[in-house]
C-alpha cells in the first residue's frame, strides 16, 4: 500500500479540479523543491470519494500525519516497509505542511537536494514521465515529460504548473523566460497532446550576473578592436594621400 499511496494521491487531486504547482530553486549547488496543492472550494474539499475519503482527509494525511521518502527508490523500491540507513542512503522524508486558511484546503511538501541527489527525488519522478536530472560537474540538465498523455484521462485537471528559479546562466531551455532568473512551463488540457518534454540546461560555472558581465567585457573588447582596426586603416589612407601629394 505504501508504494502506491503518493501516486494515488496525485491522481486524487486531479479529480478535485486542483492544479499541481511544482517549484524548484537552483542555487549554490542545491536544488530546493516544493509541491503545493490547494483546493479553494471548501465544499469540494469536503466531498468524499468512493473510499469515503475527502480532499481534506488526503491533505491532512500528506500535510500532517504521514512521512514520505524524498528518495524515489525508497518510496517505491521492493522493500519500503523499513528504510535501510546507510552512508549512501539517509532515509530522508519530505518536510510537510497542512494548509487550512483563506486560500483553501491543501498541503505542501518540500525538500532540498544536491545536484546529484535530485535525479532520485520522488516528486518530479512522479509528476513528469521520463524525468531525468544529469550533472556532469559543470552542466546540470533537467528534463521530463516524455509524454503527457495521462492528462486525457482527467478532464477536470486544469494544469500542471512548473516554475524554475535560478541565478545560474541557462544555456538552453524550452520553458518561458519570465525574467529575473524565473522560467515557467505549463501543461494544460488544451496543450498536452502536442507539448514537448520540458528541458533546461544550467551552466553552474557561471551565474547570470557573471555571464552578463563577461558578455559586456567581450562586447567592449570587440568594439575596441574594431575601432583600432578602423583607426589603423584611416591612418594608412591619410599617410598614403600625404605621400601622393608630395610626389
Amino acid at each position: 500500500m505504501k508504494k502506491n499511496i503518493l501516486i494515488l494521491f496525485l491522481l486524487f487531486f486531479v479529480f478535485t479540479g486542483c492544479s499541481a504547482n511544482y517549484k524548484i530553486e537552483v542555487f549554490d549547488g542545491k536544488i530546493k523543491e516544493e509541491l503545493l496543492v490547494i483546493e479553494p472550494d471548501r465544499t469540494m474539499a469536503n466531498k468524499q470519494d468512493d473510499m469515503g475519503m475527502s480532499f481534506r482527509d488526503y491533505a491532512l494525511e500528506y500535510g500532517a500525519l504521514n512521512d514520505y521518502f524524498t528518495s524515489y527508490y525508497n518510496m517505491y523500491g521492493d522493500d519500503t516497509t523499513v528504510c535501510q540507513e546507510t552512508i549512501d542512503n539517509d532515509c530522508s522524508v519530505y518536510d510537510k505542511e497542512y494548509i487550512d486558511d483563506s486560500s483553501g484546503i491543501g498541503f505542501q511538501l518540500s525538500s532540498s537536494f544536491s545536484f546529484e541527489e535530485y535525479a532520485d527525488a520522488t516528486i518530479p519522478n512522479d509528476l513528469m514521465p521520463g524525468f531525468s536530472s544529469i550533472y556532469d560537474g559543470r552542466y546540470l540538465t533537467i528534463s521530463g515529460g516524455s509524454n503527457w498523455d495521462f492528462m486525457k484521462g482527467y478532464p477536470d485537471l486544469e494544469a500542471i504548473n512548473i516554475t524554475i528559479k535560478s541565478n545560474y546562466y541557462v544555456t538552453s531551455t524550452n520553458a518561458k523566460n519570465k525574467g529575473n532568473g524565473t522560467y515557467e512551463f505549463q501543461v494544460t488540457k488544451d496543450n498536452y497532446e502536442n507539448l514537448d518534454s520540458l528541458y533546461i540546461i544550467f551552466d553552474t560555472s557561471s551565474t547570470r550576473r557573471l555571464h552578463s558581465e563577461y558578455s559586456w567585457i567581450v562586447a567592449v573588447v570587440m568594439t575596441s578592436l574594431v575601432l583600432l582596426i578602423l583607426i589603423f586603416f584611416v591612418f594608412k589612407i591619410v599617410m598614403m594621400n600625404r605621400k601622393n601629394n608630395r610626389l
